[in-house]
């Protein structure tokens, strides 16, 4: 670890350039390209890889940072898979990456630099990937990227940590910068140095084979060669189609058997409310307060976020399982206790207080009131007996 840092000081111009590729690996989850099937698997997530001062890199977080990796490659080579990214070596530099960002991580924290929640928030704020439609953060498009990614809230501010960690470490250090007088003398006697020299051009005639490859060598060549010559997996589908013409049976469920198919899926049936919402987050309960009281008095909620410093979003069809996943289970019980037309009390998510309104509130009829209603009515064929909801 110590001869690492020595020679990480030393070089002023692989300084910068680590500081550079180190803040694009904590931003590159937040951007990536869409996810692919062929990704780096095979070991169990709670295998330890390696072990950086306190902290342990498992194999769980070198799949995702390999699958990462092997998307920003495709976006130039996109036939690469990751049997030829293994062999190009690039799962070991995504490994040594790795263990250097938890390692600089450390160092800033041993000597009492921090990257608070707050300071993250603010970094995930100005992502523009997380933006909606207004310009703004949007929490379900946050949400989503997250899950397109396969990441977490917690993976991703541990990333954006880490390089806020390396900025305030390694940029102060750039403000002189001063290198070795051994270096700086050999860097001068380049300026001052002029070579000459000759070259020979050999055309491929006179030193390529005339003769036809062997067998053992056309072998060789490809066992040395394979991943260049594997298609991808194809399949043969046999299958046949029908309609209600083709099939001459004609069946009558029972009431019975209707009744027994609706309690099966009484779930799927069973009675939806949906709320449509203006909201926006604050940094701190006070402001979250502070626009309670003011939207109270008979300020409107546009004019006391606009006065704040906010802009107000609005999402519609949320029900309280869907707002508990993209915010909090507070907010979803504030906002679903709410009468339509009234400010929620504020509540705390993951990246603020949540201010919301409840603009309209949706109730869908479920299948047991379905059922109460049901009436049977007459066939006009020879008088079946079948049932018919309203």
């Amino acid at each position: 670890m110590i001869s690492f840092f020595r020679r990480f000081f030393q070089s002023k111009i692989g300084l910068g350039l680590t500081l550079a590729f180190l803040v694009l690996i904590a931003f590159a989850f937040a951007s990536g390209d869409v996810a692919n099937n062929n990704t780096f698997g095979g070991v169990a997530g709670n295998d330890r890889i390696a072990v950086v001062g306190d902290d342990r890199i498992d194999s769980s977080e070198v799949n995702q940072l390999a699958n990462s990796a092997l998307r920003q490659v495709r976006e130039q080579s996109p036939t690469t898979t990751m049997p030829m990214f293994i062999e190009q070596g690039g799962l070991e530099e995504v490994l040594e990456q790795l263990i250097d960002r938890y390692a600089i991580a450390g160092y800033a924290e041993k000597y009492g630099l921090r990257a608070g929640t707050n300071l993250v928030n603010s970094e995930i704020l100005q992502i523009p990937a997380f933006r909606g439609a207004t310009g703004e953060f949007d929490e379900a498009v946050y949400q989503n990227a997250l899950r397109s990614q396969n990441l977490t809230d917690a993976v991703l501010r541990r990333d954006l940590a880490d390089g806020l960690l390396a900025q305030q470490m390694l940029v102060p250090s750039l403000g002189a910068p001063q290198v070795p007088s051994s270096i700086a003398r050999r860097y001068t006697a380049l300026l001052r140095e002029r070579r000459k020299g000759t070259i020979a051009l050999i055309p491929s005639t006179s030193f390529a084979p005339e003769a036809d490859p062997t067998d053992a060598q056309i072998s060789a060549f490809f066992e040395e060669n394979r991943t260049r010559y594997i298609q991808p997996e194809r399949r043969t589908i046999r299958y046949a189609t029908f309609s209600e013409a083709d099939i001459n049976t004609r069946v009558e469920p029972t009431a019975a058997e209707i009744a027994a198919r609706y309690e099966r899926d009484a779930d799927q049936y069973a009675a939806v409310e949906t709320r449509n919402i203006s909201s926006f987050f604050v940094p701190t309960q006070d402001a979250a307060n502070a626009i309670r009281d003011a939207v109270r008095s008979g300020t409107s909620l546009e004019a006391a976020a606009q006065n704040a410093g906010f802009s107000v979003s609005s999402s519609e069809g949320q029900t309280e399982d869907s707002l508990a996943s993209v915010t909090s289970s507070a907010v979803a019980t504030a906002v679903f206790a709410t009468p339509r037309g009234q400010l929620a009390e504020p509540a705390r998510s993951s990246l603020g207080w949540y201010i919301a309104r409840v603009d309209n509130v949706i109730s869908t009829l479920g299948s047991k009131s379905c059922r109460r209603n049901a009436r049977d009515h007459r066939a006009p064929d020879g008088g079946k007996t079948r049932r018919r909801f309203v």
